[in-house]
């Protein structure tokens, strides 16, 4: 260890300033009647800190208390914490304010445990929200922070934790671990993820109707021109539309009867007409055959008759 090492140790317990009195006035900060640069007080317990002034030439006008560089509110030659709290931890210094100028004394190093003083409540957010979880602990040196959700420890390393989107996989225990060189505090809580609601009937009935495209014209040249040699059908009759193709789908009329459309329509009437126009050629032959036999009777009569006159 080099001289200079040393001497910068020893400088910080005793700090000795040259006044405008021409004089080394030294002062000094002690705990329990001894200058140390650091005390580790268990929570709860009583510390007395005490400022000494030496080799003044002059009356001291008054004392005061820096803690962490800011001004305390306790003044004279002791400075009394009862109940050390986290929130105690830090640097302490004596400053005493004479006839011929201020000195200041060695530094003294309160550390004190972490302790978590304020931890998100239990939470409940939507999915697909954002949420954020606060967490701020005292102690000293000042406490880092580890988050974690379950078992898994998340690289967030800061006391506010923000998610941008909530998931449902979110949901679950948190905790927050704060903790320096003296321990660690912990706090736990419970966040709940409400899942989207599922769409609703009326949800789907207020959707816009879908909007159905027409089919472009398909040439009926070919169509009419078959239709022109075939049997005209009578008014009345259902017909088919030449531009339907495919297997025949049932179309409901006004008073509620379905009826049959497209090409099977078609070969139903046209076997209609067909099976009339047979019927009708049987009907003819059957007139035609029943009057030759009743002339061809009527021939044999006559020729009888002539023969038997002639006898």
């Amino acid at each position: 260890m080099n001289k200079s090492f040393l001497c910068l140790v020893l400088c910080s317990f005793v700090v000795g300033v040259v006044s405008q009195c021409g004089q080394e006035i030294s002062i000094e900060l002690t705990y329990a009647g001894a200058v140390t640069d650091q005390i580790n007080p268990h929570t709860g317990a009583f510390i007395d800190l005490t400022c000494y002034v030496s080799g003044q030439s002059g009356n001291v006008i008054a004392y005061s208390w820096t803690k962490n560089g800011n001004t305390e509110s306790q003044t004279g030659t002791r400075y009394a914490i009862t109940g050390v709290s986290a929130a105690d931890g830090g640097i302490y210094q004596c400053l005493a304010e004479l006839d011929c100028g201020t000195v200041s004394s060695n530094t003294l190093t309160i550390s004190t445990e972490p302790m978590i003083v304020a931890a998100p409540p239990n939470q409940v957010v939507e999915e697909g929200e954002s949420f954020q979880l606060t967490c701020s602990a005292e102690g000293w040196p000042n406490p880092s922070y580890k988050w974690q959700f379950g078992s898994e420890t998340l690289t967030h390393t800061e006391g506010i934790y923000i998610k941008p989107t909530a998931a449902l996989s979110d949901q679950g225990e948190y905790s927050c671990l704060a903790g320096n060189i003296r321990g660690n505090d912990v706090s736990y809580f419970f966040l709940s993820v409400n899942a989207l609601p599922s769409p609703t009937l009326s949800d789907v009935s207020a959707a816009p109707p879908p909007t159905i495209q027409e089919a472009p014209p398909t040439s009926t040249s070919s169509y009419e021109a078959e239709s022109s040699s075939m049997t005209t059908i009578p008014e009345g009759t259902p017909t088919a539309s030449p531009t339907q193709t495919g297997t025949a789908a049932p179309t409901t009329s006004a008073d509620g009867s379905s009826s049959l459309s497209g090409p099977p329509l078609v070969i139903l009437v046209f076997s209609i007409v067909l099976f009339l126009g047979l019927a009708l050629v049987i009907c003819c032959l059957s007139i035609y055959t029943i009057k030759e036999l009743v002339r061809q009777k009527k021939t044999r009569k006559r020729s009888s008759k002539n023969d038997i006159e002639e006898i």
